[in-house]
């Protein structure tokens, strides 16, 4: 899945907010993307394209919840089900951790 399918067919609200602003960040642009999600009521989330990102992310934007493409995925699956994926985001909220990918659709016996 590709960041533009996640912006054209995303149901829920979630508007691209910025990508790396400074020309002084240790991270490329466009290795990280911030995002506005309705569905979370406003909240901003960030998405890290790039590991070598994550300390900087961390640093820079303390208490926001960083996800990878693959837990993005994860979520999409999901898409249908916009409580569980408040749930699954408070948890990460608030534990931290990854998602980590089933490679099964839903519905689907684990």
């Amino acid at each position: 899945m590709k960041l533009r399918d996640i912006k054209s067919t995303a149901s829920h609200g979630i508007r691209q907010t910025g990508s790396c602003k400074s020309t002084d960040d240790p991270v490329q642009d466009k290795d990280y993307y911030l995002f506005e999600s309705q569905l979370l009521d406003g909240e901003v989330i960030i998405l890290c394209k790039v590991k070598s990102a994550l300390q900087y992310l961390r640093k820079e934007y303390p208490g926001t919840v960083i996800y990878f493409p693959p837990e993005i995925a994860e979520l999409y699956k999901l898409r249908e089900d916009e409580d569980a994926i408040k749930k699954i985001h408070l948890v990460k909220k608030r534990f931290g951790g990854w998602i980590v990918p089933t490679n099964k659709s839903k519905g689907e016996p684990q």
